[in-house]
């Protein structure tokens, strides 16, 4: 959705073949989130739960705020309309000041290697 068309620079790639995203219409979240999803009378045995632990996979495109959620307790997939996302709290890692600088004088070597392969003396 972020790369520009070649047919107009001024649309993405995915306004160009699909139209305009419609956020209401396909909802996202993050993929893997815990999701507590409905089970429809057609998708369950009587008198079993209603609602379901799985993990979110993605929006379901042809149908209208579905998702598709994989259900582990069944190892199969459902594609609900009915969910709730359980987000789990997780800290967002970060680099030490050590880690930074051995990465940058890493990508300083690579970048030095490359430039002497390309234009030797």
């Amino acid at each position: 959705m972020l790369r520009p068309s070649r047919l107009n620079t001024q649309l993405s790639s995915y306004a160009q073949l699909e139209g305009t995203f419609d956020c209401i219409k396909i909802p996202l979240a993050p993929v893997g989130t815990k999701v507590l999803g409905h089970e429809t009378t057609t998708q369950r045995i009587l008198w079993t739960p209603h609602g379901v632990e799985g993990w979110y996979m993605g929006s379901a495109i042809q149908h209208y705020c579905y998702l598709r959620c994989y259900i582990s307790s069944t190892n199969g997939k459902i594609i609900a309309k009915t969910v709730e996302l359980l987000p789990q709290v997780v800290k967002i890692p970060s680099m030490s000041s050590r880690n930074a600088a051995t990465e940058a004088s890493s990508d300083l070597i690579f970048a030095l290697n490359i430039r002497h392969q390309l234009y030797p003396h």
